[in-house]
């Protein structure tokens, strides 16, 4: 009964105002159209933007640490080189976990735009 009340009602509404719909339809591809286009650039910037972002925190807080070192005399440098070396195999480890995560959706966003319906 639902369904012949749905189809019943798109019927009528396209015999007696096609018009109105023909305007709905063409009303909903401008507003929706630059939101394909968009989606279909905002994944690749988003992989570049989190590989800048690891590497840019991997990089400030080395500076941290140096500025800890160089600030306090010689028993703050003690401290700070070996953290320094600590955090500085901790983000290379961070930069290929993320290299791989590129690599990985890279593959997977290419692989949907080429594969065949």
């Amino acid at each position: 009964m639902g369904g012949e009340s749905i189809s019943t009602f798109q019927f009528l509404g396209l015999t007696f105002s096609t018009a109105n719909v023909i305007s709905g339809l063409v009303a909903a591809i401008i507003v929706f159209a630059p939101i394909g286009v968009f989606t279909e650039f905002i994944d690749f910037l988003t992989l570049g933007l989190r590989i800048f972002g690891v590497i840019f925190a991997g990089e400030m807080l080395l500076k941290m640490i140096g500025g800890i070192a160089f600030s306090g005399g010689i028993l703050n440098m003690v401290i700070a080189i070996p953290l320094a070396l600590i955090w500085q195999g901790f983000s290379v480890f961070l930069g290929s976990i993320q290299a791989f995560v590129f690599v990985t959706l890279t593959t997977v966003y290419i692989s949907h735009k080429v594969e065949d319906e």
